[in-house]
């Protein structure tokens, strides 16, 4: 067997990912489950479908790996052109030849981040601005969902918003926004 294809095939050599938990569009765009929000893809490898036991490369269209959600990836393999293959692959199971997985631990764990989930929100100016109710781990670039009074959803780039002041015991945390983005909460 070629030595280079058989690190990708022992599965020794590599670390269980994320499951297949759907697709998109008609082309086939398949969307990943990660099982921990720091993983993050190099598209210069192939990942690995397990298909009853075998393991089975698929390379990443360069450019197509796009991060959705917290835990969640969008990306297009090279073999699959339709949804009726991206359908054959949903509840798969996802492996990274460990050698290669990049883990980013810049990222925020749910532990030291969510200690504001359903926390309420004022700013600097004491203005209620709702309830804090996720994080949305975009790398690079965080946001704080925010559920407002009149339930529109807001977004704060968490890098963006300082603490000023937390109340733990009633669930209230202060954040300093940005000026530009206060204006256009009001």
């Amino acid at each position: 067997m070629n030595q280079k294809l058989n690190k990708y095939l022992n599965k020794s050599n590599l670390t269980k990912l994320a499951q297949i938990a759907g697709f998109r569009g008609s082309m086939g765009e398949i969307i990943l489950k990660l099982i921990s929000p720091n993983y993050d893809i190099n598209e210069k490898e192939p990942l690995i479908v397990e298909f009853n036991g075998y393991m089975v490369p698929f390379f990443i269209v360069d450019n197509s790996i796009f991060y959705d959600k917290k835990n969640t990836i969008s990306l297009k393999f090279k073999s699959v052109k339709n949804n009726i293959v991206a359908n054959n692959l949903i509840g798969k199971n996802v492996w990274a030849l460990t050698e290669t997985l990049i883990i980013d631990n810049d990222e925020f764990d749910d532990n030291e981040v969510f200690i504001y989930r359903d926390f309420s929100v004022i700013d600097q100016y004491n203005n209620s601005l709702g309830i804090i109710k996720d994080i949305d781990e975009i790398p690079g670039n965080p946001l704080i969902i925010i559920e407002s009074n009149n339930g529109v959803e807001i977004l704060v780039p968490l890098m963006a918003a300082e603490v000023i002041n937390q109340d733990l015991d009633n669930k209230i945390v202060k954040l300093s926004i940005p000026e530009g983005l206060i204006e256009a909460l009001h």
